[in-house]
């Protein structure tokens, strides 16, 4: 393992080096997600809808504006990675389960969206389970 290299405070300008919150922080920002507080539910929804090309077709990216759009194992996912100056991130909304699954790392070598994709697993598992067991 090896620390960061020293990048100067100068660099961080932008929302993707500038921005210092706690896990707190994103716990009140995501539930604000599943609110108007924040955005309209029109700007939400277009917010979480995948851009299409001037063409008509929709993006390959599946990126709607700043999030991913797809699914995963029959549940809709909204998602979006980073990394800067030796940290990682994954944040992870499946939102119709309103599940959310945030993972910082600060090695190099992780690979949070790898985690917080097990991690949601291991809870859509636990949450079907216990929905079948309710119904015997």
């Amino acid at each position: 393992m090896k620390n960061q290299e020293w990048v100067s405070p100068v660099l961080n300008t932008t929302a993707d080096g500038s921005l210092y919150f706690s896990i707190l922080d994103l716990a009140k920002w995501d539930a604000a997600l599943y609110t108007e507080k924040l955005l309209k539910r029109s700007s939400l929804d277009q917010m979480w809808t995948v851009v299409k090309l001037n063409s008509g077709q929709a993006n390959s990216g599946n990126y709607g504006f700043g999030w991913e759009i797809t699914g995963s194992r029959g549940h809709r996912l909204i998602d979006h990675d980073g990394a800067w100056q030796g940290f990682k991130t994954q944040i992870s909304r499946y939102v119709d389960d309103k599940l959310t699954v945030v993972v910082l790392a600060n090695l190099a070598e992780a690979d949070p969206g790898k985690i917080a994709e097990h991690v949601a697993e291991l809870y859509l598992k636990g949450q079907t389970e216990a929905g079948a067991s309710s119904q015997q």
